[in-house]
């Protein structure tokens, strides 16, 4: 049964084949991108939140999509290219887990005060 590509019609054996062609990542491979991202997503929420802080709050929309690209190239370049559907979804877990401690320290507090109504 022939599956349908961008480029025609091919066969599913030739598809699978394809495919394994441009996925050139190794096991190791998700391990850099893991902590790569995490530390860098890390420092970059960090930073993200002292420069907020001293400037206007308004440059994070700018901030983070920046540090967020930024990231996936620096970790892209670790792992020489090599790609995998898997790799994408390792690089996001790392930079989620890697900004998960700086955005509970310093946003959850804020959330809990919002929640409860006090005033300050």
């Amino acid at each position: 049964m022939a599956q349908r590509t961008p480029t025609g019609y091919l066969c599913k054996d030739c598809v699978n084949q394809h495919q394994k062609i441009f996925n050139t990542a190794v096991w190791y491979d998700y391990l850099i991108v893991f902590f790569t991202s995490a530390t860098l997503s890390g420092l970059a929420a960090v930073a993200t939140i002292i420069i907020t802080s001293i400037i206007w709050g308004i440059f994070i929309i700018v901030l983070a999509p920046l540090a967020g690209s930024m990231i996936a190239n620096v970790t892209r370049r670790f792992v020489k290219n090599h790609r995998s559907p898997a790799l994408n979804y390792t690089l996001v877990a790392g930079m989620i887990v890697g900004t998960l401690p700086v955005l509970l320290m310093s946003g959850l507090p804020a959330l809990f005060v919002m929640l409860s109504g006090a005033r300050m």
